[in-house]
């Protein structure tokens, strides 16, 4: 008879867990859900990718809803598990919610959460409207909102094929800090949409564009509604015949759901650092471990 101990499902399931908590596998408490123990919605979704990459049929989804860790672990073993969240989001077309209601929605968002808009440029929420109504109908035919039960908006996601993006042109009353944002888009994204689309035909790469969420949203909710977009533009892509998507990600939410939902990351870039072609540094005053990243996700037909 062998001595060797074979670690249970229930074993490996609360090391994973305990691990990206930071906490002993005898903290994890049964009857605890996630956030009872310190979680939040970053490491959900880290915590997601690691039990997946541990055999376990997990979801974010499932991450939301479960009410304690001993029910997530049986969801995460049965062959079917939860697949929807708690929170009744729905989805509606960007041209049926109001235009300056959504814009609005997005300029407060970025302005808040974002290092490139919160901690550099000193834009204003009336700077991202200017440009919002120059743009808005390049991005009519492929973006959306995310609303809840009382049809009220918790999140906006504006997207475009990458051809019509490029065609947008540029406007001198446009914010000069908005302008440099873009530019620096431009140059880190060039060598990857050049691969992806070398001879520059339409329906090629949707770009995910901007992704904004309410400030009054909880965290758990956030995850939720990006969750939500993430998926909703995987299948507008697929429906529309384009054959990627990409996404230059300052969130470490959204980031993480990149490679939660099996996008390939092309490049990351720190952007303190990073200076434009005369030598200029914009987003010095953003954090060190502050960074952006090219993920791009290959449609399957």
């Amino acid at each position: 008879m062998s001595d060797d101990y074979a670690p249970s499902p229930w074993d490996n399931f609360t090391t994973v867990v305990a691990d990206t908590l930071g906490i002993p596998c005898t903290s994890i408490d049964p009857s605890n859900n996630f956030q009872e123990m310190g979680g939040n919605s970053l490491n959900i979704v880290s915590a997601v990718l690691k039990l997946q990459e541990s055999g376990f049929q997990v979801t974010v989804e499932q991450f939301m809803q479960a009410g304690s860790m001993e029910k997530l672990f049986l969801s995460a073993t049965a062959t079917n598990g939860i697949t929807t969240s708690g929170h009744h989001f729905s989805l509606k077309a960007l041209k049926d919610v109001d235009a300056n209601e959504a814009q609005t929605l997005l300029a407060k968002s970025f302005l808040s959460k974002s290092e490139l808009f919160a901690k550099c440029g000193d834009m204003e929420v009336a700077d991202f409207l200017f440009a919002y109504v120059k743009w808005w109908e390049a991005f009519s035919a492929y973006s959306f909102a995310v609303v809840d039960e009382q049809s009220k908006l918790r999140a906006v996601a504006l997207a475009a094929d990458q051809i019509d993006l490029a065609r947008i042109p540029p406007d001198a009353k446009t914010h000069s800090h908005f302008m440099e944002v873009f530019r620096m888009l431009s140059t880190v994204t060039k060598e990857t949409r050049t691969k992806l689309n070398p001879t520059g035909v339409e329906r090629a790469v949707l770009c995910k564009f901007m992704f904004g969420a309410s400030l009054e949203n909880t965290a758990e909710e956030n995850v939720t509604a990006f969750a939500l977009i993430e998926k909703e533009l995987m299948d507008t892509a697929r429906k529309g015949g384009f054959s990627f998507t990409i996404a230059e990600n300052i969130s470490p939410l959204t980031q993480q759901l990149s490679q939660y939902l099996g996008c390939r990351r092309y490049a990351t870039i720190q952007m303190n650092t990073w200076a434009d072609p005369e030598g200029n540094r914009p987003f010095a005053n953003c954090s060190d471990d502050y960074s952006l990243t090219v993920d791009v996700y290959e449609v399957v037909h």
